[in-house]
Parts: C-alpha cells; structure tokens; sequence
C-alpha cells in the first residue's frame, strides 16, 4: 500500500496519524474498531482516510495488532508515546527512514509501505534549493538530471520516474510539507493552478527538530560532525545513504546547498552560530549562491543556541 496513492480507499494523511496516535496514547485498551469511532465519524471513517490510514500504520508496524485485538504502539513509539505532534514527526520520519524496505529504493517497480514518499524526498532535496518552484509541470520538464525534458522527476542513477503521476505529485506536497522537508509556494496560486501545487525544497523546519533533539544550547559542536549527525538522522538529504542510494551524486569537497541553506537559516534565526578557527582540526565549506553563481563559507564549528517558538 503507497503512502501517495490515494486512490481506490488507499488515502492516507499524516495528520489522521496524528490523531490515532493522540488518542492511543491516552487510553490502555483500544480495539481497531474502537480506535475507528473514537477518532472518525462514521461519514468520514472512508472518505476521510482514517481506515486506510490506521491500515497503513498497522502493515508498516507504526502500530500492532495484539492478539486479542488490542491495538498497541509499534517499535518506534512504544517506549515512548509522543505526546507532542513534533515528536510523532520525529518518530514518523524515523520510521520511513529506518525501515528495511529502503533497500528496495532504486527500484522504481517497488511503491509500497513510505518508499514513494522516500523517494520523491530524495528527488526534491537533491534540486537546487534557490533556483526553482516545483509544480508537477516543472518536475517533469526540468527534474530530470542529464534525462532530457519530460523525463523528471528522476536523479541521473534512477531509472524512471521517482513520483510517477500528478495524483501522486499533490499527495507528495502535502507528505513534505508536514515532514518539515519543503515549504508551499503561495504567490501566483491562481495563474498556475493548472501545473498543480507548487512547492520549494528547504529541509529548515526538519533540520531544526533534528538540531533540537541531538543538542542542548551552548554546545559547541566540530562542523564536520554537525552535519554527519545531520545527514544520519535525515538520510534523504544530498550525501545521506538513502540520497546516495537512488543515484543522488553530492561534491564530496562541500556541504550540498540544500543542507548549507538550512544551516544558513538557522544562523540568521540565532538556533546556529558559525566559527572559523585557524586552528581548528577540520572544516567544511558551506556551498551557497545558486548554480551560475556559486559561493562558499567555510566553518570549523557550530554552537547551537535556542530554538524560537512559533
């Protein structure tokens, strides 16, 4: 079952996960069909996705079955329930980026379970990050690397198309902006409605959470291992295994803009403080600019401040 494909009763959103997660966690003894009529109305239970959705959250282990019919939390959640929708992002992603089936990615005949998903991120924060909106009509004409026009969305070591039709491209905006992975581009909705919605690639919102979990403020981390600590735990970013294992080639000499950008943002929101110490060990060179202009800025160290509310 595909997490962007919707159709023939297969919808499922991640804020109708949300909500089956919320009221697990607040009760000990919960049947499917519990579940069900605590969360959804009965006119919604269908058309709404929340069968399909607690379907796909039960064949991917997010949650169990018991054998008396007890629906329980799987791996990822059962130590500790989240109690907050940042931290069930946090378990949701990584639970996409952790499951076995990701050795199937290169693939393109394998949509099941989160793999579309995977791969449409890896496609999208594999893009220049400054340079394009993404609609579905600019995904196939100008995503595709060295595949000619029409060929996109695709990276140039994948064969076929890694999101493979418009239905699939609108779920796919919605998926990444909720993951923190891309951001929804507003201006010009009207004059662009028939390519589909739009969307940027900027991981920000995911890097933040990522920044927020790994480290306490004041902690002054090599910049090496900051973005080694990054790419470990949001592998679908430009030199993370899964971004490497669909075809993503990033220039081992510098941080890929997408990842550079973020860590950019974060600096002018105070979350990040960059260094350049003469005798620091190690540096990296944060790539910036756009692709005919590039620049770079090379840091030794990241202090990690507080992260702003709202």
């Amino acid at each position: 079952m595909a997490i962007l494909n919707p159709g023939q009763g297969q919808l499922v959103l991640p804020e109708v996960m949300w909500a089956l997660v919320r009221y697990l966690s607040s009760t000990q003894n919960c049947s499917r069909e519990q579940l069900l009529f605590r969360v959804s109305p009965d006119a919604l239970r269908a058309s709404g996705g929340t069968q399909s959705t607690l379907r796909w959250m039960l064949d991917t282990d997010l949650l169990v079955e018991a054998t008396d019919g007890r629906i329980e939390f799987g791996e990822v959640f059962v130590t500790a329930p989240p109690k907050t929708e940042a931290a069930f992002k946090r378990g949701l992603r990584e639970s996409l980026f952790g499951d076995p089936r990701n050795d199937a990615l290169i693939d393109d005949t394998v949509q099941d379970r989160g793999l579309d998903l995977v791969r449409g991120l890896c496609w999208l924060l594999a893009q220049d990050p400054v340079t394009t909106v993404w609609n579905w009509a600019s995904a196939q004409t100008s995503g595709a690397e060295k595949a000619g026009a029409g060929a996109g969305p695709t990276l140039a070591g994948f064969a076929g198309r890694m999101i493979v039709n418009d239905t699939r491209w609108n779920m796919f905006v919605h998926w990444a902006h909720y993951m923190g992975f891309a951001e929804r581009w507003t201006i010009g909705r009207g004059s662009t409605a028939s390519m589909g919605v739009s969307l940027i690639s900027s991981p920000a919102r995911a890097v933040a959470d990522a920044i927020v979990e790994l480290w306490t403020p004041g902690v002054e981390v090599p910049a090496e291992d900051f973005c080694a600590r990054i790419l470990d735990v949001l592998p679908v970013i430009p030199g993370g295994r899964l971004s490497q294992s669909v075809g993503s080639v990033s220039d081992t000499t510098a941080v890929h803009p997408t990842l550079s950008y973020a860590m950019l943002v974060h600096s002018f929101s105070g979350l990040l403080a960059f260094a350049d110490k003469s005798d620091a060990s190690g540096t990296v060179l944060l790539d910036l600019g756009h692709e005919d202009d590039r620049k770079s800025r090379r840091i030794s160290s990241v202090t990690i401040g507080k992260a702003k509310r709202g």
